[in-house]
C-alpha cells in the first residue's frame, strides 16, 4: 500500500509553473497568446537611486542591487528551444549561459517612470516611445507610494512594484521600473531582519524576474512566487521553475510574439495604439493590475 501511494505522489508532481508576460490574455483552453514580453537585446542597463534606504548604507544598497542582478545573469540554460511550423519546441542542448547581463549606470536622480512619447500619428496616438531609463528607485512619502496606483491606491501588502513599458505588437520590452516602499515598509538584511522588515536581497531578485518579463510562479518555492514572510531570505537563490522559465523565454530561435498578427486587445492600458505599459503590483502581495 505505502509503495502504491509512493508511486502515486511520486506521478503526481506539478508541471512547471513559471509564466511569461505576454501582451494578451491567455486562451479559453489556458494556452498562450500575444507576445512574450522580453528585451530585445543582451544588456538590460539599470541605474539606483541615489537616495539614501531607511536602516540601510548607500554602499551596501548598490551591493544587493548587484547581487541581486547577478542571480539571473549568471543563470546556466540546459534547455533550448527549436522552431517547429513556427511553434517553440523544447530539445536539450548543452549548458550555456543565459545570455542576459544587468549593467549598472551610475547612481543619480530618477528620471519620469515609464518612457516618453517620441512620435506621434494624426490622430494623437503614440507611433514611438523612448525609455526614461530603468531605474531602481525609493518611494519616500506614504501618499506619493499609494499615488502609483493611480485609479486605484496600491495596496497596503505591497512592498515593491515594477514598471513595464513594450511595444505590444512585438511584447519587447523598451523600459522598466522597479519601485520599492520606503515610507510604509522597510527593509533589511537577512539574517538581521526584525519585526516586520524585508530582506532587500530577496525583494529584488523577484522584482529583476520581472524585470526580465516573468510573471507570478503558482510554484511556492520558486523566486517568482508572489508571496513572502518578512526576514525570508530564500528568493536570493533561484529555483529550478526560474531557471526553466527564464531560460525558455530568452533561449529561443522563434519569434517572441506567437502571433504577430495581433496589433490590438492588449490586456494593459497603452500609450496610443501600439504601446503598452504594464503596471506590476507584484512583490509580495497578490496583486496584478493593467494601468490605464
Amino acid at each position: 500500500m505505502k509503495k502504491t501511494l509512493f508511486l502515486l505522489l511520486f506521478l503526481a508532481q506539478p508541471a512547471w509553473a513559471w509564466e511569461q508576460y505576454r501582451t494578451l490574455p491567455a486562451g479559453f483552453n489556458g494556452e498562450p497568446l500575444g507576445c512574450g514580453l522580453r528585451w530585445p537585446g543582451p544588456v538590460v542597463r539599470l541605474a539606483l537611486d541615489a537616495t539614501t534606504l531607511d536602516g540601510l548604507e548607500t554602499v551596501d544598497v548598490q551591493a544587493i542591487a548587484e547581487a541581486s542582478s547577478q542571480a539571473w545573469q549568471h543563470v546556466q540554460c540546459t534547455l533550448c528551444q527549436t522552431c517547429q511550423n513556427g511553434q517553440e519546441a523544447p530539445q536539450t542542448c548543452a549548458q550555456n549561459p543565459l545570455g542576459m547581463e544587468f549593467l549598472w549606470l551610475a547612481r543619480g536622480k530618477p528620471s519620469a517612470i515609464g518612457a516618453t512619447c517620441t512620435s506621434q500619428n494624426a490622430d494623437g496616438s503614440c507611433d514611438a516611445v523612448s525609455g526614461n531609463g530603468n531605474w531602481v528607485s525609493f518611494i519616500h512619502d506614504e501618499q506619493t507610494w499609494k499615488a502609483q496606483g493611480e485609479v486605484t491606491p496600491v495596496s497596503s501588502l505591497v512592498v515593491a512594484l515594477t514598471v513595464l513599458t513594450y511595444d505590444r505588437n512585438s511584447g519587447e520590452i523598451r523600459d522598466a521600473d522597479v519601485l520599492l516602499d520606503d515610507a510604509t515598509h522597510h527593509f533589511c538584511v537577512a539574517p538581521a531582519c526584525a519585526g516586520e522588515r524585508y530582506d532587500l536581497q530577496s525583494t529584488l531578485t523577484h522584482e529583476f524576474g520581472h524585470v526580465l518579463g516573468l510573471d507570478h510562479s503558482a510554484d511556492v518555492e520558486s523566486t517568482m512566487f508572489a508571496g513572502a514572510d518578512p526576514g525570508e531570505s530564500k528568493k536570493r537563490t533561484l529555483e529550478s521553475d526560474d531557471t526553466m522559465g527564464v531560460c525558455t523565454a530568452y533561449r529561443t530561435t522563434c519569434n517572441a510574439c506567437a502571433d504577430p498578427t495581433v496589433h490590438s486587445g492588449c490586456q494593459a492600458g497603452s500609450i496610443g495604439n501600439g504601446w503598452g505599459l504594464l503596471l506590476l503590483l507584484l512583490a509580495w502581495g497578490t496583486i496584478r493590475r493593467a494601468r490605464n
